[in-house]
């Protein structure tokens, strides 16, 4: 389940990227979101590890509270910078 839920996101990315090729300002923004959605610390954030160089994970061993509300904390901040490089116009600053 997990690592459907963080393969939505890479896919959510992905779309977002091909759909603002044109845009120098979002396409770059965009690619290393996409980039950054493949490390080792945003796969943590979705509960996962790297199991190996081609994409197989692991679930992500040890849950604590604090670490769980952390964790939680930085994957809403990574996505809300997915969906503010993805927005045609930027209203608030992040």
């Amino acid at each position: 389940m997990r690592s459907t839920v963080h393969g939505m996101a890479v896919n959510l990315i992905q779309s977002l990227y091909v759909s603002r090729a044109d845009d120098p300002v979002a396409a770059p923004r965009l690619r290393q979101l996409l980039e950054e959605a493949q490390s080792p610390t945003v796969l943590l954030m979705f509960g996962l590890v790297p199991n190996g160089p081609i994409g197989d994970y692991s679930i992500a061993e040890g849950s604590q509270d604090t670490v769980a509300v952390d964790t939680l904390e930085a994957l809403a901040k990574f996505l809300l910078r997915v969906i503010s490089a993805g927005a045609q116009t930027n209203g608030m600053p992040i």
